[in-house]
């Protein structure tokens, strides 16, 4: 009996305690999770290259002063002329391209530049040893011919990626982004609030209307997910477009760009064996993790849209 009232007791005071406070507890549970979305994007230029910075026996690689003479061309189409809001590093593995920070934030922005941007012949890439799934690629056969090929990028290819992701840095994606989880939050909130005065839910038990809450932060969940890719595949487009119409030179560098990618990645299905075909297509998409979430499009569509920009407004 002591047990039972013990918990009632405590069960109360939970339900006093939220119902008085929710406003609090709502208010900063959607301040901290903007701040924590927000936080790799206020000091980028301090957090990204001490992690993925790419190192040999002689410290940090440094930028080739080619590729930050294509940056700087880049950024001048953008009007972002600023270089010291600007840090342009070389990234160790094989990450794609990568942007982080707000340009009017005192942090500034970095631009990560995959290691294989920095090969100018096949013979770079041949020179190093590569090895893929703990064996050393052999650059003789038909795979590694394929992964050799797409490991070379043409200064227009370059000129596109870079330009994607200042574009990206230009729309103010991150901020968006990051927005998004606590509008969702409260946007769940109020929608489980008014849901339960429309049906007059507010006399039944108090388990039961835990288990409401449960239901709707699931279904706020779900929904938070679905925007959040549809924001992804918003602005992935929109950066695409916006870089590839910036001339001719632009658009065929776009159509490589993708074109590379996935020649890399119909390689690496092959060279993975069993876990490659799990990851890629045999078109070289990458295979979503579920079937209902997508967070990025589909390389073969962002080719096709940037070849379409390519044909009608250049050819």
């Amino acid at each position: 009996m002591e047990k039972s009232y013990s918990c009632d007791r405590a069960s109360e005071l939970l339900q006093h305690f939220v119902t008085k406070y929710r406003h609090v507890l709502l208010g900063a549970s959607a301040v901290g999770v903007f701040a924590i979305k927000l936080a790799p994007h206020v000091a980028p230029q301090w957090y990204y290259p001490t992690v993925y910075q790419l190192w040999d026996q002689d410290g940090p690689v440094q930028l080739p002063l080619h590729h930050g003479n294509l940056f700087q061309e880049v950024s001048g189409k953008f009007g972002l002329n600023d270089a010291g809001k600007f840090k342009v590093f070389p990234l160790y593995g094989f990450y794609d391209p990568f942007s982080a920070g707000l340009s009017w934030l005192p942090g500034g922005v970095v631009l990560g530049v995959p290691s294989y941007f920095l090969n100018a012949s096949k013979e770079d890439v041949q020179n190093k040893q590569i090895t893929v799934s703990g064996k050393l690629l052999n650059f003789a056969s038909e795979e590694g011919k394929q992964f050799c090929n797409s490991l070379v990028f043409s200064d227009s290819a370059l000129k596109f990626a870079i330009g994607r992701e200042l574009s990206m840095v230009k729309s103010n994606a991150a901020l968006y982004q990051a927005t998004l989880p606590p509008v969702c939050l409260v946007g769940t909130y109020a929608g489980i609030l008014y849901s339960k005065q429309l049906l007059g839910l507010f006399q039944i038990p108090f388990r039961f209307r835990v288990a409401l809450n449960i239901l709707g932060g699931t279904i706020g969940l779900v929904v938070y997910y679905l925007l959040s890719d549809t924001m992804e595949h918003y602005f992935d487009h929109k950066a695409d477009k916006v870089c590839a119409k910036l001339g001719r030179e632009y658009a065929q560098g776009g159509m490589e760009f993708y074109d590379k990618l996935l020649l890399r990645n119909q390689a690496l299905r092959v060279l993975l064996g069993r876990k490659g075909q799990k990851m890629y297509t045999p078109y070289g998409n990458v295979r979503p993790k579920s079937m209902f979430f997508m967070k990025h499009p589909q390389l073969t569509d962002r080719r096709r849209k940037v070849a379409e920009i390519y044909h009608f407004d250049f050819a």
